[in-house]
């Protein structure tokens, strides 16, 4: 076996060398010691085109080997572990099963800046039974609505596309719609929202899917008795909160005029632009009408979902107040029954992390 470098591996390698001593190396101590993950050092790299490196040139690759892409992550390691799995998971967790598994069109569209360095992947892992399934989202939208024809339920036809843009087989959605309408075996999930106060009175609401509420209830009233607040009765809090579409679309080489006008001509209620993206407020009946119709203007929908929005908020301002509220809500949003997490908290930056 020949274990010479070829002339790309050495390149690769000598070319990691270099971006380690001058970038990776200075200051290396002092982040590690504050635990700072330097945005900057990963762009650079990313613009580098170590992302692409194994894969075709089509696609943005360098067209290397895989061996290239495995002395890179090695070399990188020397001297930053942490940009060293930046890379890797960005490469052989998100890019890598893109590419083996993928369609063109997926190819094209998130495979190509994954390779060029425009994008930064990430994953999530869920499990089937988790609250946060498709199959269970499916299931209660199918028994809610009464219909498993999206055409005449909309909660269903939501979920449906919501599964649809997180690459859901068409097959394993018909699927687990025929098992939720009776023709076959399922599981029975609830959707059950639960109401309470937090620390110094912000009321907060959860949105769970359960297939156990006594479980369910007492793991929420623990959280809540925990960190200083209290599970109410069904609509103690409710009352403070009004349902609305909340849609938030990327503004990436788009003008926010422009887009505010589209959000508007398509029937929402009310337009927030920040530098990179903007949040979309509709009416619950418009929330489908106005994703589709910014859809078919071409703009990227980042997330959408219908949520309750506080009508007033609560301003915490005690720091262990602060510190038990964060507390909270990171374990209602560890709590895989838990869908959403609604509240009134004005100053959720202030949150401890």
């Amino acid at each position: 076996m020949d274990y010479n470098m070829t002339e790309d591996q050495e390149m690769f390698v000598k070319m990691v060398k270099d971006f380690g001593e001058k970038r990776l190396l200075p200051g290396i101590t002092e982040r590690d010691y504050n635990h700072e993950y330097d945005e900057g050092i990963v762009a650079e790299m990313l613009e580098m085109g170590l992302a692409g490196t194994y894969f075709p040139e089509e696609y943005g690759g360098a067209g290397a080997d895989v061996l290239s892409y495995i002395m890179t992550v090695e070399e990188l390691a020397k001297y930053d572990a942490g940009i060293s799995i930046t890379l890797s998971a960005d490469v052989s967790l998100c890019a890598n099963p893109i590419y083996e598994f993928g369609t063109e069109e997926q190819k094209a569209k998130f495979l190509k800046p994954l390779c060029e360095g425009t994008k930064l992947g990430a994953f999530a892992l869920t499990e089937p039974n988790a609250g946060t399934d498709a199959a269970g989202q499916q299931t209660v939208a199918v028994k809610e609505g009464g219909s498993a024809d999206p055409a005449a339920n909309s909660k269903l036809k939501d979920v449906i596309a919501k599964a649809k843009a997180n690459n859901v087989p068409n097959d394993n959605i018909e699927r687990i719609i025929k098992k939720a309408a009776g023709e076959g075996n399922s599981n029975a999930y609830e959707s059950i929202t639960y109401e309470g106060y937090g620390p110094g009175g912000v009321a907060v609401m959860v949105e769970t899917l359960t297939d156990n509420r006594n479980r369910t209830a007492a793991d929420l009233r623990h959280y809540f008795d925990k960190n200083g607040g209290n599970l109410g009765a069904m609509g103690c809090v409710a009352f403070l909160f009004s349902q609305k579409g909340v849609i938030d679309i990327s503004l990436e080489d788009k003008d926010a005029d422009e887009a505010m006008m589209d959000a508007l001509d398509a029937g929402a209620e009310d337009f927030d632009a920040g530098e990179e993206a903007a949040e979309i407020t509709t009416d619950p009946e418009n929330y489908s009408a106005v994703v589709k119709a910014m859809e078919e203007k071409g703009y990227e929908i980042l997330s959408d979902d219908l949520a309750m929005v506080p009508m007033t908020t609560t301003r915490l301002t005690d720091p262990d107040q602060l510190k038990a509220m964060g507390k909270l809500l990171d374990a209602l949003e560890d709590n895989d029954d838990v869908q959403n997490v609604w509240h009134s908290l004005e100053n959720e930056e202030d949150l401890p992390e």
